[in-house]
């Protein structure tokens, strides 16, 4: 019976990644890997860094998942269009 459930959400999960855009089944992806998630579960410990504050949570997130970042300007002080990909070079 379990074994017939982990096939049917592996097809469902198959099934929705192909209507997907490349971009969102490669955010997807990365999201499911072994790990991907344990910074979430991860005590917030200062001296190695682990403690985020709210802002930092938010904008972690939203990086996570390909949301916008609220309050991120639309230009770049370089000039170039401020994308989440160009934010984190």
């Amino acid at each position: 019976m379990k074994k017939k459930k982990d096939e049917d959400f592996k097809q469902a999960k198959f099934e929705v990644i192909n209507k997907l855009t490349s971009d969102q089944s490669r955010y997807i992806a990365l999201a499911c890997e072994k790990g991907a998630s344990s910074w979430l579960s991860a005590l917030p410990l200062e001296q190695y860094g682990f403690a985020l504050n709210k802002q930092e949570f938010v904008d972690a997130i939203a990086l996570r998942y390909n949301f916008a970042i609220p309050g991120r300007s639309e230009t770049c002080v370089c000039g170039e269009i401020n994308t989440q990909d160009h934010s984190l070079i």
